[in-house]
C-alpha cells in the first residue's frame, strides 16, 4: 500500500503525471523532461514536458528509485506495465481510503486534484494548460511563442507550497 501512495504523490508533485510516463521515464538529474506518451505522436512539440523534481518529492522518490534502468524501478517492481501498474495502484488506494475512512479516490485524482488546487491559488487556466501539457485555445501561440517553464515551476511551487510535508 506504501508504493500506492507514493506513486500517486509523485504524480501529484509533477503536476498529475500520467502513469504512462512515470513508467517509462528513463533515470535524470532534478529535472525532468519528457515527451508526454498520450498525445506525442499528435503534436508539432511532440508534447514535451519540463518539470522540476520539488525537495518535497525527495521521500517519495527516494522510496521508488533505485538501480536499473527505469527512474522508478521501485514502480517495475510494483507492476510490470502502466495498465496493470494504475489498476495495481487503485486497488491499494481504495483499501487504503477503507482503512481511513475517507472517500475513495482513483490514481487519476493526483492530475486533477494538481489543477483544481492551482486554479483556487490562482493560477490561470493558460498555465494550467501548459502545466498538464493540454493543447489550450492559443493554438497559435502555442506554435510560435516558446513555453516559459517558469511560469510552469511556479504554478507547482504554488501548488506543493499548500501541504506540510
Amino acid at each position: 500500500m506504501r508504493t500506492a501512495l507514493d506513486i500517486f504523490v509523485v504524480s501529484f508533485v509533477l503536476m498529475g503525471a500520467n502513469m504512462a510516463d512515470l513508467h517509462a521515464a528513463r533515470p535524470f538529474k532534478g529535472e525532468w523532461v519528457y515527451n508526454r506518451q498520450k498525445t506525442s505522436t499528435r503534436r508539432a512539440d511532440r508534447a514535451v514536458m519540463r518539470v522540476e523534481i520539488p525537495p518535497e518529492a525527495r521521500p517519495f522518490l527516494d522510496r521508488l528509485e533505485g538501480k536499473g534502468p527505469w527512474w522508478l524501478n521501485g514502480l517495475h517492481r510494483f507492476a510490470s506495465s502502466k495498465d496493470f501498474a494504475t489498476a495495481r495502484v487503485n486497488r491499494c488506494l481504495k483499501r487504503w481510503c477503507v482503512a481511513e475512512g475517507v472517500e475513495p479516490f482513483t490514481f487519476y485524482a493526483a492530475r486533477h486534484t494538481w489543477a483544481s488546487l492551482a486554479r483556487k491559488e490562482g493560477v490561470d487556466k493558460s498555465t494550467i494548460d501548459e502545466c498538464l501539457s493540454h493543447v489550450g485555445q492559443h493554438k497559435l501561440v502555442d506554435i510560435y511563442a516558446e513555453k516559459d517553464w517558469t511560469l510552469i515551476k511556479e504554478a507547482n511551487e504554488k501548488v506543493i507550497s499548500l501541504f506540510v510535508w
